[in-house]
C-alpha cells in the first residue's frame, strides 16, 4: 500500500518519545541551519591554522582570538566570525562590532547549533577573566560556554547575546554592568551556574525568551536599572527566579516555577508585573518590599508559600489569581501596607485568602468587600471562587471553559495580550495570566508565530523552509525529504471531555495534484503517549492533495482527558504540519504552504446524544470480513488470531508490524463519523504495551486518519490489561473518499525494545457512529 510505504521509514523515527530529532530555531526570518553571506566574513576551525590560514572559507584560522585580532570591523561593516564545531580553550576580548556565530560544520559550513556545537571554555577554570568580554555592537550567537567563573561580561556597552548555552560558571553566566549597558539577551539557556544573569548599575537590558534553570543562586539578579524580562522560563533555581532592587520596567509573561525561595522578590523600584505564571516557589510567589508604585496585574499564582506578600508596600494588585498557596493568597505582613485591590480571585489558600495588616484573616468574597481596611485605597470586585484551571498539577494554567474568572477582570486597556499573546479586549478581560479563548487561529501574517522547524538530520533530507507571505512553507529537495513545522509548546490546552476541531488551509506550487509531495497534519499530546494524524497522499490522480488555490482540511481529535484510562493529564497538545516526500513519483522540488490554522473545541456532552449507530463489529466467533495484513519485506508480522469474541495481534519482537483491516465501508461526506475501538492487552505493565494504532484509510489510498497510543513513560494512555479500553477516532470523509469508501484498521507497531516483545493487543468491538456536521 502506498500510504504504508510512505509511513514505513517514519515508524522508527516517530516511535515515542521521539528520540533524536533535531529542532531548528527560527527568529526574525533568519534560519539557523542556513549560512548567510556578509561583507566582512571570517572563519575559524580546529582544522585551520593561525600560520597558513587567512580567515577565509577555504583557509580558516585555528583560534577565535586570532580571528578577533586580525578582523576589521565598524558599525557599518561588522566583522562576522563563523566558528566551526569543536572545543576552543580561550578567553576572548571582543573588539567593537565583532560578531561570533557558532554551530558550523567543516567542511561544508552548513549550520545547526544543536548538531555542530561550538564549545568555548577558559584555559583554566580558576581564571577570573570572563570567557567572553563583549564590546559595543557585539553579537554572540549559537555558542556553548562552560566551566569558567563568568561566562559573558557586557560592560558599558550595548550588545546582543542570542541562542547561546552558558553552563557551569562559578560566579554568573552573564554579567552586565555600567550606565550604558543595554544588552539584548535572547533565546539563551543558562544552567548550573551560580547566578544565571547578574545585572548591576545598568541602563535598559532586555531579557527575552531565555530558559534559566538549575542555577545555585538566583535565575536573575538585578539592581539599579530599567529592565524588561519577557517570555522567559525561570525554574528550579536554588534561590529566586527574580531578585530585584531599585528596578523599574516590565516583568511580562514569564514562567516562574519551582524556585527554592521566591518567584519574584523586589524591593524599592516600580516594576510592572504582568501575565506571569508563578507556581511551586517555596517562600512566596511575589514578595514586594518598599515598592508602593509597582503594579501586579493579571498573574496566576499557585502552590507557593505565600501567593503575594507585602512589606511596607502599597502597590496596585488587580486581576490576579492566587490560590492553594500554602500560607496566604495575599498577605500584608506590615501595618503600613495598603494596596489597591481590584478583581482578584483568591481561593483555598492554606492559612487564609487575605491577611490584612498582619492581623485579621479573611476567607470569603463578602469579607473581601466589607472588612479589608486599606486606608482609602480601592478594594472592589475581589472574589473567593475556584478559578477552574485546566491542569495546574501539570503546569497547565489555562482557564477552563467554565471558569468564573472569564470576563471578570477590572478593565486595564493598556494590557492587550495574555501570557501567550492571546488578545485581551479593552472592555471585557479575564482574571489571571490566561485570556480564555475557545479557538486558536494562526494566520502567519506576522511570521512563524512561535512555530519551529523540526527535522531528522542524518536520516532524511531537511526540506527548505520559510515563514513568509502569510504562510509556513516546506519545499522538498529530493525523494528522501522529511521535516515539519510544530506549534509552540504549552499554547494549546487540553480540557476534559472536549472534542477538538481544526481547519487547515494548505496550498502547493505543484500544478498537478498527482505529483504533490505527501502532506501530514498532526496532533501530538505533550507527554508523547497519544496523538492523531491525517495523511494526504497523491496516489493515482491525487484528488485529496492540495492545489495551488488551496484546500481546507477538517481534522478532529478527542484526547483521553476525562477518561478513567488516563490519570495523569497531558496538559497541552502540539500541532504539526509535515512534508513527506519518500520514494519516486512526486515532484522533488514541490512546496507545501500552511496558510491558516484554526483550532476550536466543544463539549462532547453537547454532541453525544446526536450520534446514530452506522455499524457494529462484535467479532462473536468470526472476523466478520476483517482480514489480517502485514509488510513482511520490511517487518516481522505479528501472530494473528480470531478469539471467541475478539481479534488478536501478538508481537514477534522489536521489529513487528501488522494489522487487521475491515471490509470497505460506505461513507457520506456530509457527516462527522466517530469510530470507537474497544481494546485490551495481556501486558501487565502499561509502560510495556506495544504501540496501538487505529486507522481509517480511503480505499484508494489517497488519505488516512489515525490515532496512535504509545506506552511512553508510565503508559498512562495505553490499554489496561484485562479491561476493554475505549478509544475514539473522528473523521469527515472528503468527496473522493466518499466515492470509494474507507477501510478501518487496527494496528500493532512494536519497534521499541523496551516494550514487551511478546505482548498482545485484543480488539473486542468496533462501533461506527455518525452525526450531521456540527457547528462549533
Amino acid at each position: 500500500m502506498i500510504i504504508m510505504n510512505i509511513q514505513k521509514k517514519l515508524f522508527s523515527y516517530f516511535s515515542a518519545p521521539f528520540i533524536g530529532r533535531i529542532v531548528l530555531c527560527v527568529c526574525a526570518g533568519i534560519f539557523l541551519c542556513m549560512n548567510s553571506a556578509f561583507s566582512l566574513d571570517y572563519y575559524v576551525s580546529p582544522n585551520g591554522s593561525n600560520v597558513t590560514g587567512d580567515g577565509s572559507l577555504s583557509k580558516p584560522w585555528q583560534t577565535i582570538g586570532q580571528a578577533i585580532s586580525s578582523s576589521v570591523a565598524s558599525q557599518a561593516d561588522p566583522a562576522r566570525i563563523h566558528i566551526a564545531r569543536g572545543a576552543y580553550s580561550e578567553t576572548l576580548v571582543l573588539n567593537d562590532y565583532n560578531e561570533l556565530y557558532g554551530g558550523y560544520e567543516d567542511p561544508g559550513w552548513s549550520r545547526s547549533i544543536t548538531s555542530y556545537r561550538t564549545i568555548i571554555q577558559p584555559p583554566s577554570a580558576a581564571s577570573s577573566t570572563p570567557v567572553i568580554l563583549a564590546g559595543t555592537g557585539s553579537r554572540l550567537d549559537g555558542l556553548y560556554l562552560q566551566k569558567g567563573k563568568i561566562g559573558i561580561k557586557c560592560a558599558d556597552s550595548p550588545c546582543v547575546i542570542a541562542y547561546c548555552n552558558v553552563t557551569l560558571m562559578s560566579i554568573t553566566g552573564i554579567y552586565i554592568n555600567g550606565a550604558s549597558a543595554s544588552p539584548e539577551i535572547l533565546n539563551n539557556t543558562l544552567t548550573y551556574n551560580k547566578e544565571g544573569i547578574y545585572i548591576s548599575q545598568a541602563d535598559a537590558p532586555v531579557i527575552r525568551n531565555n530558559t534559566i534553570k538549575y542555577n545555585t543562586g538566583n535565575a536573575i539578579t538585578a539592581q539599579n536599572c530599567d529592565l524588561d524580562v519577557e517570555f522567559n522560563i525561570l525554574r528550579e533555581n536554588s534561590l529566586a527566579g527574580l531578585n530585584l532592587s531599585s528596578v523599574s520596567g516590565d516583568i511580562f509573561s514569564n514562567e516562574i516555577l519551582r524556585n527554592n525561595t521566591y518567584g519574584i522578590n523586589f524591593s524599592q523600584g516600580a516594576p510592572v508585573v504582568v501575565n506571569n505564571r508563578i507556581a511551586f516557589n517555596l517562600t512566596a510567589g511575589i514578595s514586594c518590599k518598599n515598592s508602593s508604585l509597582s503594579r501586579i496585574l493579571f498573574n496566576t499564582l499557585y502552590l507557593n508559600g505565600d501567593g503575594i506578600i507585602l512589606k511596607s508596600s502599597s502597590p496596585e494588585i488587580a486581576n490576579n489569581i492566587s490560590f492553594r498557596n500554602n500560607y496566604y493568597g495575599i498577605q500584608e505582613s506590615y501595618t503600613d501596607s495598603d494596596p489597591t485591590l481590584r478583581n482578584n480571585c483568591l481561593w483555598e489558600n492554606g492559612w487564609g485568602n487575605y491577611k490584612d495588616e498582619g492581623a485579621a484573616v479573611y476567607w470569603t468574597t463578602q469579607e473581601f468587600a466589607t472588612l479589608i481596611d486599606n486606608n482609602g485605597a480601592p478594594v472592589q470586585g475581589n472574589f473567593a471562587e475556584d478559578p477552574s484551571l485546566a491542569d495546574v498539577a501539570h503546569e497547565n494554567f489555562h482557564l477552563s471553559p467554565f471558569s468564573p474568572c472569564i470576563d471578570r477582570a477590572y478593565s486595564i486597556p493598556e494590557i492587550t495580550g495574555d501570557f501567550e499573546g492571546t488578545h485581551r479586549l479593552s472592555t471585557t478581560q479575564d482574571v489571571g495570566a490566561d485570556e480564555y479563548s475557545d479557538a486558536f487561529t494562526y494566520t502567519f501574517e506576522s511570521g512563524n508565530e512561535g512555530w519551529i522547524v523540526v527535522g531528522a538530520l542524518g536520516v532524511f533530507t531537511l526540506p527548505e523552509y520559510a515563514a513568509e507571505n502569510g504562510a509556513l512553507m516546506l519545499r522538498s529537495k529530493d525523494s528522501n525529504t522529511f521535516g515539519f513545522w510544530e506549534s509552540p509548546e504549552g499554547a494549546i490546552p487540553i480540557f476534559e471531555n472536549y472534542l477538538y476541531h481544526s481547519t487547515w488551509r494548505v496550498s502547493t506550487d505543484v500544478p498537478t495534484q498527482a505529483l504533490v509531495p505527501g502532506l501530514r497534519l498532526r496532533f501530538n499530546e505533550e507527554d508523547s503517549q497519544m496523538g492523531a494524524e491525517m495523511l494526504l497522499n497523491s496516489n493515482l490522480n491525487g484528488d485529496c492533495s492540495p492545489t495551488p488555490d488551496g484546500v481546507l482540511y477538517d481534522f478532529y481529535y478527542r484526547p483521553l482527558q476525562g477518561s478513567p484510562l488516563k490519570q495523569e493529564k497531558a496538559g497541552n497538545v502540539l500541532c504539526a504540519f509535515d512534508l513527506i516526500n519518500l520514494g519516486a513519483g512526486n515532484q522533488d522540488n514541490g512546496a507545501l504552504f500552511l496558510e491558516n490554522l484554526t483550532l476550536e473545541w466543544t463539549s462532547l456532552t453537547a454532541l453525544d446524544d446526536r450520534f446514530t449507530t452506522v455499524s457494529i463489529f462484535d467479532f462473536e466467533g468470526s472476523s466478520l470480513g476483517w482480514e489480517f495484513r502485514s509488510v513482511p519485506s520490511a517487518f516481522d508480522p505479528p501472530v494473528n488470531e480470531i478469539g471467541a469474541h475478539y481479534l488478536i495481534l501478538r508481537s514477534a519482537g522489536s521489529n513487528t508490524f501488522g494489522y487487521w483491516e475491515s471490509p470497505p465501508q460506505p461513507v457520506d461526506s456530509d457527516a462527522l463519523y466517530r469510530v470507537r475501538f474497544f481494546v485490551s492487552t495481556d501486558v501487565s505493565l502499561r509502560s510495556k504495551v506495544p504501540m496501538l494504532r487505529l486507522r481509517v484509510n480511503s480505499v484508494i489510498n489517497q488519505s488516512s486518519q489515525l490515532v496512535w497510543v504509545d506506552s511512553s513513560t508510565n503508559g498512562d494512555s495505553s490499554p489496561i490489561p484485562n479491561q476493554w479500553s475505549c478509544y475514539e477516532l473522528y473523521y469527515i470523509p472528503s468527496a473522493p473518499v466518499e466515492a470509494n469508501g474507507v477501510l478501518i484498521a487496527f494496528d500493532l507497531v512494536n519497534f521499541n525494545p523496551n516494550d514487551s516483545s511478546t505482548g498482545a493487543l485484543y480488539l473486542d468491538r468496533v462501533e461506527v457512529h455518525a452525526i450531521p456536521l456540527p457547528l462549533f
